[in-house]
């Protein structure tokens, strides 16, 4: 992946909660999410390697403003940022291990969206099986 470049005051004003220097700053991996022929940022996400667990850890992610909620523009951008972790755990011969702490009122929706499952209090983890179904899910023409 090549080094991204963003416009962390424009995320900002634009009404993105996250400061997505922090991860920038601290070398992880970000990815940024748009559609097909567009720059126009759909989700990000921050994730790092964690060699020692065998897995991807994902320290941050959001859709964008727009994308936010039943509402939303598009959905399944969440979905499509966890199977981008996922592939590159996948990628680093983890078989798809991802760790994340969810928020506390997020944690049935990512059961039921990413198959994920509570490891203790708010962290949770995407197994084997749950990230090949998002990749195959997200990733359908690779």
């Amino acid at each position: 992946m090549s080094k991204l470049e963003l416009d962390y005051r424009a995320l900002r004003e634009g009404g993105w909660n996250f400061d997505w220097s922090k991860p920038f700053d601290s070398g992880e991996t970000v990815v940024k999410l748009t559609l097909e022929n567009s720059q126009d940022t759909q989700g990000l996400i921050a994730f790092r390697d964690m060699p020692s667990d065998r897995a991807v850890v994902v320290d941050l992610m959001e859709s964008a403003p727009s994308n936010v909620g039943s509402s939303g523009k598009y959905s399944g951008v969440g979905g499509h940022l966890f199977a981008i972790a996922a592939q590159e755990s996948v990628k680093k011969g983890y078989g798809g291990f991802v760790y994340f702490t969810a928020k506390g009122n997020l944690i049935g929706h990512y059961v039921k969206e990413l198959g994920a499952t509570p490891v203790k209090g708010a962290t949770m983890q995407i197994s084997e099986q749950a990230a090949q179904r998002l990749i195959k899910r997200y990733f359908k023409n690779e």
